[in-house]
């Protein structure tokens, strides 16, 4: 089964895409990535080869292929919104025009590495649409309030609450096959409907209302298209994403600073020891794309041990 991979990324994020990317590889996928970014292409890929063909939302397109088995299509957007906003968009436009051709399609956010092999991903597609459970504030009942609150903006949209689920859900991860897109539009028509009433801010949390109806738009919207789907969906819990131990499917670095911005020393010194997705991250760097040089990354492991044994005696409570 043909499946592509895609991802959204601006700035230093592209160490993120080079770690994702080898973490995939080395993992058994063989195929297409897409990133889609604004600025500049990262240095490691200065040797990607222009790609002719063009789409709407689309500035132009390189292909960069690392190793035999992966291409790296960058893609150059020219959209205004943020990227928290557009990753149903992405996803649907590359399920028309580049993706055609493949069954699916596969989002991770850039601080993303895969752990386990490929073809788990391939067969959990098949059971449904794969998403994974948040660990802040994850249990999250029917009969929640907020819920309440989405079910009123379900409604006003001319859709119907389907699915009674009592978990909230990570969006930094979506698998979809093609027959499935009806949910990307969904998620697409909720975040228009939260940017028409709240404006741009990707992160309601900002101003720190628990009480808003939409506290992260992205996510909230990505929650609500859950709740209203037609389609099945397969979930795991928390740990699929390194939240709390115990997984084996992916590592997601959430917050800041990320991996490849960490004095590892210096928050063990402050109480915070080095994050199983830290360790991910730098697992994975090198190869087959070597984002930092090879001292870099030996002194950066090295550093990680000594702050892992700080953190054993330090924590911060």
């Amino acid at each position: 089964m043909a499946i592509a991979i895609c991802t959204l990324f601006e700035g230093n994020y592209h160490h993120g895409v080079g770690a994702l990317s080898n973490s995939l590889y080395r993992n058994g996928y063989r195929g297409v990535i897409y990133a889609g970014f604004r600025g500049k292409l990262p240095v490691w890929a200065k040797n990607a080869k222009s790609f002719d063909v063009l789409y709407h939302s689309f500035e132009s397109i390189k292909i960069f292929s690392p190793i035999e088995g992966i291409d790296i299509y960058f893609i150059e957007l020219k959209i205004e919104s943020h990227f928290a906003h557009y990753k149903p968009d992405f996803m649907l436009e590359l399920m028309s025009g580049l993706g055609k051709d493949c069954n699916g399609i596969v989002y991770f956010d850039p601080d993303i590495v895969v752990k386990c092999k490929w073809n788990f991903f391939e067969n959990w597609l098949e059971n449904g649409i794969a998403i994974i459970q948040e660990i802040t504030g994850n249990i999250m009942p029917v009969n929640h309030p907020t819920r309440f609150l989405w079910s009123k903006v379900i409604a006003a949209a001319g859709e119907n609450v389907i699915n009674k689920v009592s978990n909230y859900y990570n969006c930094g991860f979506c698998g979809i096959l093609n027959k499935d897109k009806e949910f990307l539009l969904l998620w697409s028509k909720f975040i228009q409907i939260a940017i028409d009433k709240f404006g741009q801010n990707p992160f309601e949390f900002i101003n720190n209302d628990r009480t808003s109806t939409f506290w992260s738009i992205d996510q909230d919207t990505f929650n609500m298209a859950v709740m209203s789907t037609k389609n099945r969906v397969s979930d795991m819990g928390p740990e699929a994403m390194d939240f709390l131990h115990g997984g084996f499917t992916l590592s997601h670095a959430v917050g800041n600073p990320k991996p490849w911005e960490k004095n590892f020393i210096l928050h063990s010194v402050n109480g915070v020891a080095p994050s199983l997705a830290d360790k991910g991250f730098w697992q994975y760097e090198g190869y087959p794309i070597g984002s930092f040089g090879i001292r870099r990354k030996k002194y950066t492991l090295i550093t990680i041990k000594i702050a892992s044994f700080i953190g054993r005696f330090y924590r911060k409570l």
